[in-house]
């Protein structure tokens, strides 16, 4: 059955998406809530991920920023139950950014370069028993 009219008129006729129009909604004021509470650099690395019944579920990306989340955790509830009875409960979880890093790595080195290794290694060491088993390896590589 085709429906005319524009999607957003659409969307809100369909019964079977009520819910989740309904968890959207929801998670949208919650989001705003969350955003004039929290300082930028903590909601930065926050979001929210569900909401499970009456319990809120927070996603963040590091541990510092859950514990901090956890020491905030009666405040934001506190604050956020001014705007919805529905959430009894934070529950916070670090999920690691899967994202890659813009860091620009340096290329790895070869821990080991063979013979020239050693010669290196034992010429730089006095004598004792560390450059003894190193001219003792350097000895089983020539062979």
């Amino acid at each position: 059955m085709v429906t005319e009219g524009n999607i957003s008129s659409i969307l809100q006729d369909a019964e079977e998406l009520q819910p989740l129009i309904k968890a959207t909604g929801q998670i949208s004021k919650l989001t705003k809530i969350l955003s004039d509470i929290l300082q930028p650099p903590l909601f930065a690395h926050t979001a929210i991920s569900h909401i499970d019944r009456d319990t809120l579920v927070l996603h963040t990306t590091n541990s510092a920023t859950a514990s901090k989340l956890h020491q905030l955790k009666s405040y934001l509830l506190k604050n956020i139950q001014k705007h919805s009875n529905d959430i009894l409960k934070i529950k916070i979880k670090v999920v690691p950014d899967r994202e890659p890093q813009n860091r620009s790595m340096p290329e790895p080195k070869a821990i080991f370069e063979g013979k020239n290794a050693f010669d290196e290694i034992s010429a730089k060491i006095s004598n004792g028993p560390l450059k003894l088993v190193i001219d003792r390896m350097r000895k089983n590589l020539k062979s």
